[in-house]
């Protein structure tokens, strides 16, 4: 019942009213992320952990290993922390999704870091394996290279900064990376930095 039959009074009524409802779909907006009933499965968690975290990500750590001229595989030796759909053992080089990645896009991130060396090129490539009309494919791509620094102090060699979008699609089935040298045999990749991060799912 109104308070008063007064225009002015049943306006004012109408209008905080108004402001209150529309705070009320804000907030029930933001349960149903945009449907019409509240997205439960969404909000729940399982054995403390959220079914879809609000960031995924992971960090993994490579450290010194022995190359030979052309592409070689990384190693990552530690895992810092994945809380992301990417299952990964130590001492593999081969990422792999933990369920389907459904046009997900991903960011790669990181460093790769060399010894010195006189002469030669170091790089890093992207390498994905998936499924092209059934049958197992693999793509590569480079994302970063650089001439050798002549004189780089030793204790910190030719270090090679990456950034890398991915959109993965559901026939994506798994990834690594390979770093490059050309230089003497002396050449050593000594470490690597590698994060990544979901940053999208369609």
């Amino acid at each position: 019942m109104p308070i008063s039959t007064n225009a002015d009074d049943l306006y004012q009524q109408i209008t905080r009213l108004g402001a209150e409802l529309k705070g009320a779909a804000d907030l029930v907006a933001g349960w149903t992320r945009g449907g019409t009933l509240p997205n439960f499965e969404f909000m729940r968690a399982v054995q403390a952990d959220f079914v879809v975290p609000p960031l995924e990500t992971a960090h993994f750590t490579a450290s010194s290993q022995p190359v030979i001229a052309g592409w070689n595989q990384v190693v990552f030796d530690t895992i810092d922390w994945n809380n992301g759909p990417w299952e990964y053992t130590t001492g593999s080089s081969n990422f792999t999704h933990g369920r389907p990645p459904l046009a997900e896009s991903y960011w790669f991130f990181g460093w790769a870091r060399f010894s010195t060396n006189s002469s030669g090129a170091v790089g890093i490539r992207f390498v994905r394996e998936g499924l092209v009309g059934g049958l197992p494919s693999t793509q590569t791509e480079i994302i970063s290279a650089m001439r050798v620094i002549q004189g780089a102090p030793a204790g910190i060699g030719n270090v090679i900064p990456f950034s890398y979008p991915l959109r993965a699609n559901s026939s994506a089935t798994g990834f690594r990376f390979e770093v490059f040298q050309n230089g003497a045999a002396s050449t050593d990749f000594k470490a690597m930095s590698l994060g990544v991060i979901r940053v999208a799912r369609l």
